[in-house]
């Protein structure tokens, strides 16, 4: 969805804001909460064009520290995987709405969650570090992933190896939830500070 564009769903207008989304006086990691909450809350109140975060590489120029805006977009896809969708954790929310995808049947949530964390292809960079994450354990220090995919024959290892190996290059340009480390953008405490919504 393009910067600055109107979409209409389910009898909403919504419009998407350029970055950047934090304010300097915020916690990166847990920004999110009040921007998702807020409109959630205008959605409730079928306030008129409510606003909605764009993907924040699309106006990184803008971005004073791209690696903490982008940290925090994505801290914000784990939030409303978890607390708006209610799933018990983000891979397992990240199934659901791939589900949703497939069958073509999706709620009004998880319609949005797609227009603001998939709106160019960008989920794919999120699925990877959750699979990374889940499948931890069974990646060894001395095979390379794509020979333990194989050898595992495990579709989630196999779809990872096939992601690492088509985006290697452009994982290094831009901060990213995969590369540069095991956690490079340290998601996960948006759902430590939101444990007590």
């Amino acid at each position: 969805m393009s910067v600055g564009r109107n979409i209409h769903i389910s009898g909403h207008e919504f419009c998407f804001k350029p970055a950047p989304h934090l304010r300097k006086d915020q916690d990166w990691h847990t920004a999110y909460i009040e921007i998702i909450d807020r409109f959630m809350t205008e959605l409730r109140n079928e306030v008129e064009a409510i606003e909605l975060p764009a993907y924040p590489l699309l106006s990184a120029f803008s971005c004073e520290d791209l690696r903490f805006e982008m940290g925090s977009y994505w801290e914000g896809a784990l939030y409303f995987i978890c607390k708006i969708l209610g799933e018990s954790t983000p891979r397992a929310g990240l199934r659901a709405i791939e589900f949703a995808q497939v069958n073509e049947w999706y709620s009004l949530e998880e319609f949005l969650f797609l227009e603001i964390w998939n709106s160019h292809g960008q989920l794919k960079w999120l699925k990877a570090h959750l699979v990374r994450e889940e499948k931890q354990d069974l990646l060894g220090y001395e095979e390379d992933l794509r020979t333990v995919a194989n050898r595992l024959a495990d579709e989630d290892l196999i779809w990872l190896a096939h992601f690492v190996e088509q985006h290697k290059d452009e994982g290094t340009k831009f901060p990213n939830p995969y590369f540069g480390g095991t956690n490079p953008l340290h998601l996960g405490l948006i759902l430590e500070g939101s444990e007590e919504r």
